[in-house]
């Protein structure tokens, strides 16, 4: 008997199992799974896509918060058809123009372009204000830009001057000052300056106007042409005048610019010479827009840990004039900047300037606050020297302490007469510092500046330490320290606090913010309930060395008006690296320094205190409220806004939070809360992705059987020459019970059995 043959494949000759029969019932549930996972899958793409839509929202939300403001409604530009245009702050600001007629234009009005001979810019005026900061006792400082009207201009100042004459030196003599009986004009000093691309004439004048006390002012003129048109810019500085102030309204001279006129606006007649205005006040500086991506982060974060400084600073000193020798005794100033506080224990950091006043800065507030003591001791060290006689002093003696301005103004200007007081000492220190919180306002007792409105909100201060020497002339001998200074605060509360980082990371391009309290002190002291920080962005522009020490500056262009002193400038982490403490102006332009943090943090280590690593207590709930507002998980942030009020209620944007939350809630613009969002894709894991990869592998595996029982049959029907007997042969018995049983039935059909005829193959 011949041996079997063997294979490889035991497929063919072992019936292999039919798939189920519910393949089609596993395929249906695969798709209807398969469909389920898609659509669930876009439901959390566009539950994604809708909570990140909602954080933004959230973030745009802020710009009507308190610590935003668009800058297009502070920034508004006044136009000329004579051919120029100039920037100002409204909020700081404000203007008169002049038509050719000699109409004057105030108000909204004056941003309605129209044929302007002149603009005058001035500060905003608040006639109620008490003097009682010295960094704001600025009276007439302001800024005047005018041109001709006259289409001949040149032509006719030709024949008045002479044909020889250049355009710019017709331009010079005719706007040439003239003298007076009680008014004289000195040449100082004349150059050429460009501003912002603009070639200028510039002409310094100190100005003496004979009084009982001769008075020194003085005014800067620039000159240009521009488009064949006669243009001239006046800075004029009064008695009293803060360099500060002078320096803002020189960097108005960068932000005009000039255009070619409108031939319709220019007439053929000489016109007068403009009048010019006389200013008031500063007001308080603008809030810029804060970009969303620092509106949380560096902005909301660190306001509420940002605070308002009151100080009053006391001394005795000495009036020296040769051999002659005053003393002067009790003097106080007055004064506020902005600070922050950098522990949960109420640490402050502030600028030494804020804190600490030269005796300079002592007599000229003792004048305007009607010191008498100190009023009739300046007056009797001038009688003492032969600047005035015994009339005058007495005369001013009795207006001085009725509060006679103009005769303050004159007291203060006649300080110009004394020598260098650099070199006079102050004694007998003593200061009262009080720190404001919230946005209630801090303000000076009128009837004694050494008491302040102290309260939950406003709490008294005690000088710590100080890096800061007043008496240093910087330009002269250079820094002969820093200018950094250190408060406590009293009391045993938890207070927010700001991150120090580090200069390192900061390079010409990174991101600034500064936060404080620009404006007039008195303004918000005596006439209003509220007093609120701005923030202003902008960018390094260098990191320098402090002249005459290794200290660093930071150089940016971020503005430091009025008040911001002390205020925290920080980088894009929302770490502070800086405090801002200088503004002066170079060639028409505004240059900001802020002192290095390491000055700061070199006074915490000499003291030996220590700063918190991780944020606790009511910082880290108004940093966690805080990031999920900015997810809109509005519920989640409402909590611990609520509890953060209740642990810390003055901080400042807790409640306009918690009813921005509140109201966005109602809105229906709440975020799918984080637990809600997992909890949907565990069940989408759980009930339709699981089950579909399991049902998927065994239907594939039914498909595979499917697929192989099929090629069996096509084989077995493929050998149609083997007899069913043959084939039975070939199937060994117990391995494919039902393809036996088949073939059992199928022989045992009657009909078809007795009709079946086996080929005959013994021939072939």
């Amino acid at each position: 008997m011949p041996k079997p043959t063997s294979h490889a494949h035991k497929q063919h000759h072992v019936a292999p199992k039919p798939p189920s029969k519910f393949l089609w019932v596993m395929e249906a549930a695969l798709i209807s799974l398969g469909i389920f996972a898609v659509l669930s899958v876009l439901l959390i793409i566009y539950l994604a896509f809708t909570n990140n839509r909602r954080a933004q929202d959230a973030i745009k939300s802020l710009t009507g918060l308190t610590l935003t403001q668009d800058v297009t409604e502070v920034n508004r530009s006044i136009r000329s058809n004579l051919g120029y245009a100039i920037t100002i702050n409204t909020d700081q600001q404000k203007a008169e123009a002049t038509k050719p007629n000699g109409e004057v234009v105030t108000g909204d009005v004056v941003y309605n372009q129209s044929d302007y001979t002149s603009v005058s810019v001035f500060n905003k005026v608040n006639s109620d204000a008490s003097n009682i900061d010295s960094s704001s006792r600025v009276k007439s400082t302001y800024l005047t830009i005018e041109s001709s009207n006259n289409i001949n201009f040149f032509n006719q100042l030709r024949a008045q001057y002479g044909l020889n004459n250049s355009e710019q030196e017709l331009l010079e003599k005719y706007y040439l000052p003239q003298n007076s009986s009680d008014k004289s004009y000195e040449l100082e000093a004349k150059q050429k300056v460009n501003i912002s691309g603009v070639e200028y004439t510039k002409l310094n004048w100190q100005i003496t106007t004979e009084s009982k006390i001769k008075i020194k002012t003085s005014q800067t003129d620039y000159f240009t042409i521009q488009n064949n048109r006669p243009y001239k810019v006046t800075v004029y500085q009064n008695a009293g005048y803060d360099p500060k102030d002078l320096s803002d309204f020189t960097t108005l001279v960068a932000k005009i610019s000039y255009f070619r006129p409108s031939e319709a606006s220019l007439v053929t007649n000489q016109e007068k010479k403009p009048k010019r205005f006389l200013p008031g006040l500063v007001a308080e500086a603008a809030t810029r827009l804060i970009s969303k991506d620092s509106a949380i982060q560096v902005v909301a974060k660190n306001m509420p840990s940002v605070v308002k400084i009151a100080s009053v600073y006391c001394i005795d000193f000495n009036l020296i004039l040769d051999k002659i020798s005053e003393p002067v005794n009790t003097g106080c100033a007055g004064g506020t900047g902005s600070g922050f506080i950098v522990s949960p224990s109420g640490y402050v950091a502030t600028n030494g300037h804020v804190v600490k006043f030269t005796p300079l800065d002592v007599l000229v507030d003792s004048i305007y606050l009607q010191n008498k003591q100190v009023t009739r001791a300046y007056l009797n060290f001038l009688l003492k020297t032969g600047k005035i006689d015994e009339t005058t002093a007495n005369y001013y003696y009795a207006q001085s302490i009725e509060g006679n301005q103009k005769v303050q103004d004159d007291l203060v200007s006649s300080l110009q007469l004394l020598p260098d007081q650099t070199s006079t000492k102050a004694t007998n220190e003593q200061g009262y510092y009080a720190v404001q919180l919230s946005n209630q306002a801090v303000k000076f007792d009128e009837a004694n500046i050494k008491n302040f409105n102290y309260g939950d909100s406003i709490v008294r201060a005690n000088l710590v330490d100080i890096n800061y020497d007043p008496y240093v002339d910087v330009a002269k001998d250079g820094f002969k320290s820093s200018d950094v200074a250190l408060l406590k605060l009293d009391g045993t509360r938890e207070y927010p606090y700001l991150s120090l980082g580090s200069i390192d990371g900061l390079g010409s391009g990174s991101a600034l913010t500064v936060i404080g309290f620009p404006g007039l002190a008195e303004n918000e002291l005596v006439n209003t309930s509220e007093s609120v920080p701005t923030a202003t962005e902008g960018k390094v522009s260098s990191i320098r060395t402090a002249n005459g020490t290794t200290n660093k500056l930071i150089q940016s262009d971020v503005s430091i008006a009025h008040g911001n002193s002390g205020g925290p400038a920080i980088n894009s982490n929302g770490e502070v690296v800086g405090i801002a403490t200088y503004a002066i102006e170079e060639q028409g332009a505004q240059v900001n320094y802020m002192r290095d943090i390491a000055d700061l943090k070199s006074l915490l280590s000499k003291n030996n205190i220590g700063l918190p690593s991780l944020a606790s207590g009511s910082e880290k709930l108004w940093q966690d409220g805080l990031s999920k507002y900015a997810k809109a998980y509005y519920s989640s942030a409402i909590a611990d806004f609520k509890k953060v009020k209740q642990i810390y209620p003055q901080n400042r944007l807790v409640d306009e939070f918690i009813a921005k939350a509140e109201a966005a809630k109602k809105d229906g613009k709440e975020a799918i809360a984080p637990e809600v969002y997992l909890t949907i894709v565990v069940i989408a894991i759980v009930v339709i992705f699981v089950p579909g990869i399991i049902l998927f592998f065994v239907v594939r595996h039914h498909r595979k059987r499917k697929i192989i029982h099929q090629q069996y049959s096509n084989q077995i029907a493929d050998k149609s020459l083997l007899t069913p007997q043959s084939v039975n042969t070939q199937l060994s018995a117990g391995e494919n019970k039902a393809n036996q049983k088949t073939d059992m039935i199928s022989h045992a059909t009657g009909p078809e059995r007795s009709n079946y005829q086996p080929k005959d193959t013994t021939n072939g």
